[in-house]
């Protein structure tokens, strides 16, 4: 892998920048747009982190279900909600769906701060519910 014992491979070279790799087509207001649109992932993967961490501060043997199980129903919702017609209520209990369709449409960045709000608070909940648990020290 490294060639002969004892050497080290080169290093990679260095990345491209945006403008060699887009070419002619590239504009600020594009690479704007994608930025904003990977930041829109941020708020609903923090929702399912502070979901696992708060099942996992208070009954950890089920962390892995509960979270697997959210992000399970949040994707059934938004299938099955865009087949017919759900209740809003019901489809307002997915993460996918508060998501914006960014860079298609503006991102919502009041739903995005309420979902930061919501993972930070469930981050909260979950590391001091872990610290308070009964743990025997090794």
């Amino acid at each position: 892998i490294g060639g002969a014992i004892g050497t080290s491979p080169p290093p990679p070279p260095p990345p491209l920048p945006l403008p060699l790799l887009l070419g002619d087509e590239y504009d600020d207001d594009e690479a704007a747009a994608v930025l904003t649109a990977g930041v829109n992932l941020v708020p609903p993967a923090a929702v399912v982190l502070g979901v696992g961490t708060l099942a996992l501060g208070l009954r950890p043997r089920s962390a892995a279900v509960v979270t697997y199980g959210y992000v399970t129903w949040s994707l059934l919702v938004v299938v099955v909600g865009g087949i017919g017609s759900s209740s809003r209520w019901l489809l307002d209990t997915s993460v996918f769906h508060q998501m914006s369709a960014s860079p298609a449409v503006p991102v919502d960045w009041v739903s995005a701060g309420v979902m930061l709000a919501v993972g930070v608070t469930c981050v909260a909940g979950g590391l001091a519910a872990f610290a308070h648990r009964d743990l025997a020290g090794a």
